[in-house]
């Protein structure tokens, strides 16, 4: 994918994992390397899931615009989860891309509605009350 994607305003920490790979990653073949669901951090409402995902951004335009070459590791944390729906985690798990959408559930609270599509492996679907970003520390 050679096109720009829009920052995700909602997401808190997009601006600085923008900055840090160049602009918002695609996500398209990205590689989950750890999915961790943690039902005892209450601190935002609920369990929490953990999603490390290495890109392999920037991609071709940014690198031939800022010469930049690394792969990066990008942390998602999602508090709050529920209505969860994992399907095909295998040992090799690639992203076709990653939605998180903010919108009112069925009480009309705000929630983010998020879908993790698949290329190979792991596919999910679920709720949250909170969305957090990072470029994970190496």
């Amino acid at each position: 994918m050679n096109e720009a994607q829009p920052v995700p305003q909602e997401i808190v920490g997009a601006d600085a994992v923008a900055r840090a790979v160049g602009e918002w990653p695609c996500f398209h073949d990205a590689e989950i390397q750890r999915l961790v669901l943690d039902a005892l951090d209450l601190g935002h409402g609920g369990p929490t899931l953990l999603l490390e995902v290495a890109v392999d951004e920037p991609c071709d335009h940014v690198r031939r615009r800022t010469g930049a070459q690394a792969a990066t590791v990008v942390e998602f944390r999602f508090h709050g989860v529920r209505n969860l729906a994992l399907d095909s985690f295998q040992a090799q798990n690639v992203m076709d891309g990653i939605s998180i959408r903010a919108a009112p559930d069925d009480q009309g609270a705000r929630v983010f509605s998020v879908r993790v599509a698949a290329s190979l492996g792991l596919e999910c679907t679920f709720l949250c009350t909170r969305a957090e970003t990072r470029v994970k520390p190496t």
